[in-house]
């Protein structure tokens, strides 16, 4: 991978840690009513938080796979690329979902 490849998987990763971050840790904070338009009472629910958790445990270990592909496989074109493609499919099913 190039120095750029590598630069752009870094911040693709410290995004997907950053909506960890927000989906596990402030869960129903007012960033994270904003991010995903949803109300503070509706992300109080305890229901709601722990769906969250879930989905921020997700998308730390995007953020790790992207991490290990670009900086320590072997194969890290293979790994970054599969990863950014499976990012790419599930951001357009989030936008028009």
């Amino acid at each position: 991978m190039t120095i750029l490849s590598k630069i752009l998987v870094t911040l693709v990763a410290i995004e997907f840690f950053y909506i960890m971050y927000i989906e596990t840790v402030r869960t129903d904070s007012d960033t994270t009513s904003r991010v995903f338009k949803m109300s503070k009472e509706e992300l109080s629910r305890k229901s709601v938080q722990t769906l969250f958790k879930n989905q921020g445990v997700y998308n730390g270990l995007l953020g790790v796979g992207l991490l290990y592909g670009a900086y320590l496989s072997s194969a890290s074109k293979e790994i970054t690329s599969m990863l950014l493609i499976s990012i790419f499919f599930c951001c357009i099913i989030w936008q028009f979902g």
